[in-house]
């Protein structure tokens, strides 16, 4: 097997990708994944309503974007959840 000696990036070309439908339609489909798993933790505010997550379109001139925000000023105190500490998953103004 021949090793390889020179690597040439096609930048137009990954701009073209980077700026494609398909890549946005695959990170649409991934945000609202992640959307719908922090919707199922079922998490409050303090008035019972729901935290509000949304999906929208986030372009910047390089890419297509698509970003999944808590759309609540407690949103940046509610840190995501891991595996090594469920019990920190929330803050109290979430729950």
């Amino acid at each position: 097997m021949a090793a390889i000696d020179r690597v040439t990036i096609d930048y137009e070309g990954v701009g073209e990708v980077l700026h494609s439908s398909e890549f946005h339609d695959a990170a649409q489909q991934v945000a609202e994944q992640v959307a719908a798993h922090a919707r199922a933790r079922g998490l409050r505010l303090r008035n019972h309503e729901p935290v509000p997550i949304e999906v929208f379109d986030d372009p910047s001139p390089t890419r297509v974007g698509v970003t999944v925000a808590v759309r609540h000023p407690a949103g940046p105190a509610w840190k995501p959840a891991t595996a090594c500490c469920p019990e920190r998953r929330t803050r109290s103004a979430l729950r």
